[in-house]
């Protein structure tokens, strides 16, 4: 990592702005001196947001600070400064908890936090992929990167600074490493200087070796001594890149380096930079012009030279250009050569798609500063030549079959078939397997597009046509449809409900029997076994006497007793649309339960041991209250059973209570309570058990859960107060000791309506009397509430109104009930 890099980095993760910056290079050590709070809140939000931005997140940045010092004391008011200003968003104590949820910081998110904040830019230059040849110096690509690992070539120029590796063997084994000097010379021990810069290293070997065999290796005349010459290190050098690179400017390369190699350096052309008329320059003289559209499209790497010191490439900017889009093998952007064909540069696109129009393409050209546009026939490609931005759309085929029939429904192979010159519909039948044994011969369709292109029907009769006696000759894109027995017959089902263990429909076949139903539902439920059984079928009727006001709908049949499925009963033949209805045993009868939550001896769920059996006895059977138990305060909890939606409950209890439906809607509280899917019934318990089976002794339903509450000396005052809250009891006091208690009324107070709601769900107002006020008393566990006078716009209710509601809510179910069974 940079110098700069650490700079910003410990900047960021420490807001120590100039200060830390002064310092240098920062070690991990550096960081425990840091002071956050002497950061100001717009520095933080600052850096916070581009943090975010740039996908670092809140632990990883903890974590970061964290590794590189950090104490967690000051961790710990960083994240607090963040939470403050609504930047943060966790709540875990210490950095390393924080950091476990997500994974480390990456190189990558760095790199892209630099970018953002513009520190450095090491971010690489993309390319125009539209461009033709521009995804060779991509991201990714290594097509042109150097690669030194190669035997040296046999056209090396050696240089300065080249080390040469001379090995003599036979009679004679040396091996000689001598660099060349600045002068182009090396030195050989016995035999004095050798030139040998400027020379390849085919003429360089002949030259030392004539040296030496003149020398110290006389063998080498006759072949008895053998000498072979090779590169060791090799020298570097300096080229220039100039004109529309990517990244123009001068490299140090090695001598291995080609032309190839020196553009992928620099990153290729621009997306002004011409890639078919790239110079090299060596001498002020430029010694060869690069296409590389001949590597691209031939792969020819002829032009792929070595350079030399001082060389020179230049990529000048691109001449005329020509656009591809639509349905080539290669959409793109192409430079065009003086005297190139549209067939050349249409090769470099690949030419057609698989699904091409062929015929033509359309060219939309810029002729005399007007936009103009030519059809240019397939037959023309080879002479048109292409003008400075041309651009070539290449359309789709049509999508319309010459010569295709299709025939579907009731045949062997149904699809589509080749229409023959003259082919009959009697062929295509034959051609598609014949009809099937479910083919409806009497009529056939012929779905067929007419002269005038709308849409034409023809019928014809499948099995004339197939004795030869209809003849009808098929024309192109004609849809035959011959239809099955089976798809113009009605779907005949039957059903089977009640005490069988699968009930549901199921397809009718002939001859199914009631006893063969049963068997295929499952076969009788446990309700249905154990005695005779009863069974009612429903059977539709096809010629009722609709005339009639009193018409006979269905014909119900009525098996009344029949002891077991080998009975003759069993055997009738059912009909379709059949409705069958299996009836339970009269006695059979399921465990209905009940639930027990609250301080009694044994709470928990309990079967009721007969019907209309009451609380008190099954209170009894829970052993009794506990100490705890407050016997005046016992609820029962009914869930609704029947269908009465949340308006027409509303509207029940304002016709009951004789109070306005607006009254009720104007009051969350009451209307939340009335959607309620249960209702809860208070209970008298004293008179219940000093009356068992009377009024008060109500009956359990299955479903029921009694709730017992826990003994409480406390009375809760809500509504209009300053603190509602709970309060003790204190026997001989009024209401209005309980109000004081809570800080008085408030302004909004409707003080003459406050009211009293009992343990039990009754409730109680204040009464008035001339000039003589009479309070409800107040017992334990009761609640008093002072109503609130609302808007002036509002309608509200009265104490008598809020009492009523009180009462009604608690007995809702009863009240439902009793005015259904009244309708």
């Amino acid at each position: 990592m940079s110098v700069k890099r650490i700079l910003f980095l410990s900047c960021f993760l420490l807001f120590t702005g100039v200060t830390a910056l002064a310092q240098g290079p920062l070690a991990a050590g550096d960081l425990k001196n840091i002071d956050v709070e002497k950061v100001s809140d717009e520095d933080i939000r600052s850096y916070f947001e581009k943090a975010k931005a740039s996908g670092l997140s809140e632990p990883q940045l903890m974590d970061l600070a964290k590794q590189r010092g950090m104490p967690d004391a000051q961790i710990q008011k960083l994240r607090d400064r963040l939470l403050l200003l609504g930047l943060g968003g966790s709540s875990v104590s210490s950095a390393s908890a924080m950091a476990s949820k997500e994974q480390p910081v990456s190189e990558e998110a760095l790199r892209s936090f630099d970018e953002k904040l513009g520190v450095i830019d090491m971010k690489p230059q993309l390319y125009n992929k539209r461009i033709f040849g521009s995804e060779l110096f991509g991201e990714l690509s290594t097509t042109f990167e150097p690669n030194l690992r190669i035997a040296t070539p046999s056209n090396y120029i050696i240089g300065p600074d080249d080390e040469l590796i001379i090995n003599v063997y036979g009679y004679s084994e040396k091996t000689y490493r001598q660099r060349v000097s600045a002068e182009g010379n090396i030195y050989i021990e016995n035999v004095g200087p050798v030139f040998v810069n400027g020379l390849s290293v085919e003429e360089a070997e002949a030259r030392i070796k004539a040296k030496l065999s003149s020398t110290i290796y006389r063998a080498m005349a006759s072949g008895a001594t053998k000498m072979q010459l090779r590169l060791g290190n090799i020298r570097s050098m300096r080229i220039t890149i100039i004109g529309e690179a990517k990244k123009p400017g001068t490299y140090t390369v090695s001598s291995l380096t080609t032309l190839f190699n020196a553009l992928y350096l620099c990153g290729g052309p621009t997306d002004f930079g011409s890639f078919r008329n790239i110079e090299l320059i060596r001498g002020n003289k430029v010694i060869r012009t690069v296409d590389l559209y001949r590597f691209l499209a031939k792969g020819d790497r002829s032009d792929n030279v070595l350079l030399q010191e001082q060389d020179v490439i230049r990529i000048p900017y691109y001449e005329s250009r020509m656009v591809f889009s639509g349905y080539v093998k290669r959409p793109g952007i192409y430079e065009i050569k003086p005297g190139e064909s549209f067939e050349m540069l249409f090769g470099y696109a690949g030419r057609f798609a698989d699904s091409a129009y062929r015929k033509s393409v359309t060219v939309y050209k810029i002729d005399d500063e007007r936009l103009a546009i030519k059809t240019l026939p397939a037959d023309s490609f080879a002479h048109y030549v292409p003008a400075m931005a041309d651009s070539v759309v290449v359309g789709t085929a049509t999508m319309r079959y010459a010569n295709r029939v299709n025939i579907k429904g009731a045949v062997m192979r149904p699809g589509d078939y080749e229409l023959l010159p003259g082919m009959e519909l009697k062929q295509l039948i034959e051609k598609a397997g014949g009809l099937r044994e479910d083919a409806f011969l009497g009529a056939g369709n012929i779905l067929r597009i007419g002269d005038n292109l709308g849409p034409e029907n023809v019928s014809f009769n499948p099995a004339k046509v197939k004795a030869g006696e209809e003849k009808i000759t098929l024309k192109r894109e004609d849809e035959v449809v011959i239809a099955s027995m089976l798809d113009i017959t009605d779907n005949y089902f039957i059903s089977i409900e009640g005490e069988v263990l699968k009930p549901g429909q199921f397809s009718w076949r002939k001859d199914l029997r009631l006893r063969d139903l049963i068997l295929l539902s499952g076969g009788l439920s446990e309700a249905a076994k154990g005695g005779d059984v009863h069974i009612e079928i429903s059977r539709r009727i096809r010629s009722a006497d609709v005339k009639g006001t009193d018409f006979k709908q269905s014909e119900i049949i009525k098996i009344a007793s029949m002891p077991g499925l080998s009975d003759s009963q069993s055997m009738i033949i059912l009909e379709p649309f059949d409705m069958v209805v299996v009836r339970p045993q009269p006695g059979y009868q399921q465990q209905k339960g009940v639930f027990v939550n609250g301080p009694v001896m044994y709470p928990g769920r309990y079967f009721l041991e007969k019907s209309g059996e009451r609380i008190t006895d099954l209170l009894k059977r829970a052993g009794g209250f506990k100490a705890s138990a407050d016997s005046h305060s016992v609820f029962i909890r009914r869930f609704l059973k029947t269908e009465i939606e949340a308006e027409e409950r509303s509207s029940l209890i304002a016709k009951l209570s004789r109070i306005p439906s607006d009254s009720l809607m104007n009051n969350p509280l009451l209307m939340e309570e009335i959607k309620k899917k249960y209702t809860s019934l208070s209970v008298n318990l004293k008179k219940a058990f000093e009356n068992p089976g009377g009024n008060d002794d109500l009956i359990l339903e299955p479903g029921d859960i009694i709730l017992v509450s826990q003994n409480s000396n406390l009375v809760k005052v809500a509504g209009e107060v300053y603190f509602p809250t709970l309060i003790p009891y204190e026997k001989g006091t009024n209401i209005k000791y309980y109000i004081k208690r809570t800080g008085d009324y408030t302004s909004m107070a409707r003080r003459n309506q406050t009211f009293v709601i009992y343990p039990d769900g009754n409730a109680a107002g204040v009464k008035k009397f001339l000039f003589f006020k009479s309070y409800p008393k107040v017992t334990p566990r009761s609640e008093i509430f002072v109503p609130s006078k609302g808007d002036k716009g509002k309608q509200g209710l009265s104490t008598g109104e809020w009492v009523a509601i009180s009462s009604i809510l608690a007995t809702i179910t009863t009240l439902i009930v009793s005015v259904i069974n009244a309708n």
